[in-house]
């Protein structure tokens, strides 16, 4: 799922993949286990129609109209009365109640209840007759079935006792072939249960089938890694330029939402390392979508963005996600390994830069801990929207990577936290990392942050301005923005 492209994900929807990895893959096995069973039920019946056809040929009709019944019956019931398909109303009472838990807050506030309770019965409703239509449906079907053992052995009787009452048939060989018959009877609606589970499975699998061969971005990544590479070696090579040199581009960069209008067209941008890009533009001028090209996020549809092969990007959203983790856990979720001391150090003093001291206690006591607490954690039910955002500023700063890419990460904050947090950012990139031995820096590789920006006084620290202008159709381009305050 994390593999899928966006377009992918647009119709595969959380609450439909929870489907898939929970009741369609339940079904998919345990298709496969009444596949297996089934051979076994096959060599049952195979074994009493041999004997029935060698020790009472008065019982053929038995041993062969049984099981072609029931395949007879099965096949009409599936083609002509099939159960009703609940997944829909599965999905949609798995989407409500996800509502419900995620977003009570707003529920309960905007007065909602009432509204929550009647979207809620009315869909347990639907799921509730068709439920029971579905169980009406294996009822009837099942009683067919079972009542065939009782049927077959009651005329066997009726038909064979005067044969042995005759001396034509053994009372042996008739007690063996009506257990023979009841057997069959009894093993046949036993196959018939168990190609009723085959059946079920091929929509579980179908769909399953066809989301693991939904579109993925692999390729796309794979492609662009190979690009990235390539001119790399080309700048390197006919360029003279080294690693440090390589400039971020963007050369011909238009990009269409999938399934929608045309978003960027023709933008041709460049920027080298080691500099702090503020984003400006309109609202809904696509900023965001800009950010998440340059981290890749997303693809163009047309152009090239190059980012030297060699730097690691990361994507720092709006909204700070926090990991069901340790609070040390998700400080350090960009570091290669375990943290040692050294890292320890560092994190504690960007804590403190970013005004988060009141997490360094907790952060050393878990640091100090032998063995993870296991279970849910509790630790960030305490923390305030501001202190979420602060945390996912502190993590991105903790990786230290190449090219960081911020999307309105002064949004949270006060004028005087924004002159604050834009120090800070600028600091990171002179230093190339921040909370580094300033003696080593020529020893670092240059960082780039480029971020988007709601009003003039968060760019007051940044070095190069580009900025999103309308270019007809209702799309939009990016260029340099002089590095004045009216712009």
């Amino acid at each position: 799922y994390m593999n899928l492209s966006e377009e992918s994900k647009q119709t595969i929807k959380p609450e439909l993949f929870e489907r898939y990895v929970s009741f369609e893959a339940k079904a998919a096995a345990q298709g496969y286990a009444a596949g297996v069973a089934l051979f076994e039920v096959m060599g049952g019946i195979g074994v009493n129609i041999y004997f029935i056809l060698l020790s009472s040929p008065r019982a053929q009709i038995y041993a062969v109209g049984i099981p072609v019944f029931v395949l007879a019956w099965g096949w009409l019931r599936h083609i002509f009365m099939e159960p009703p398909d609940t997944t829909e109303e599965e999905v949609g009472m798995t989407r409500c109640m996800r509502e419900v838990v995620m977003k009570f807050e707003t529920i309960s506030s905007y007065y909602l209840r009432p509204m929550v309770n009647a979207d809620f019965a009315g869909r347990s409703e639907n799921l509730r007759s068709k439920e029971v239509h579905s169980a009406m449906y294996n009822l009837r079907t099942d009683f067919i079935v079972r009542c065939l053992g009782p049927v077959c052995t009651g005329l066997y009787i009726i038909f064979g006792v005067p044969a042995v009452l005759r001396g034509a048939q053994s009372l042996g060989a008739f007690l063996a072939t009506m257990g023979a018959i009841q057997s069959i009877c009894d093993q046949s609606a036993g196959g018939f249960e168990l190609c009723r589970s085959l059946a079920a499975t091929t929509g579980p699998v179908a769909a399953l089938t066809a989301m693991f061969n939904s579109r993925t971005d692999l390729l796309t990544w794979k492609a662009v890694n190979r690009r990235r590479r390539a001119t790399s070696a080309v700048l390197a090579r006919e360029g003279g330029l080294t690693r440090d040199m390589m400039p971020i581009r963007l050369a011909g960069v238009g990009f269409t939402i999938p399934e929608g209008p045309e978003l960027f067209r023709a933008i041709d941008l460049e920027v080298p390392q080691g500099k702090l890009v503020a984003v400006f533009g309109a609202h809904s001028s696509g900023k965001s979508h800009l950010l998440r090209l340059l981290a890749h996020h997303i693809f163009p549809s047309e152009g090239e963005i190059f980012i030297a092969s060699h730097l690691r990007i990361l994507h720092v959203a709006r909204d700070a996600q926090l990991l069901d983790r340790s609070l040390l856990d998700n400080l350090t979720l960009g570091l290669p390994g375990p943290p040692g001391p050294k890292d320890i150090k560092r994190l504690l003093e960007i804590l403190n830069e970013l005004g988060l001291h009141e997490l360094q206690p907790q952060v050393e006591e878990e640091f100090a801990r032998e063995a993870p607490v296991d279970g849910p954690q509790t630790w960030m039910k305490a923390l305030t929207p501001t202190e979420v955002s602060l945390i996912g500023l502190t993590r991105a700063l903790v990786m230290n990577p190449e090219v960081m890419v911020l999307q309105k990460p002064f949004l949270m904050f006060q004028s005087e936290m924004c002159k604050k947090l834009g120090g800070v950012l600028a600091e990171h990139v002179e230093n190339r990392g921040l909370k580094l031995d300033p003696a080593t820096v020529s020893l670092r590789r240059p960082r780039t942050v480029i971020m988007s920006v709601a009003a003039g006084g968060d760019a007051e620290f940044a070095s190069a301005f580009w900025t999103t202008l309308p270019a007809g159709e209702g799309c939009f381009t990016a260029a340099l923005a002089p590095p004045t305050k009216e712009a």
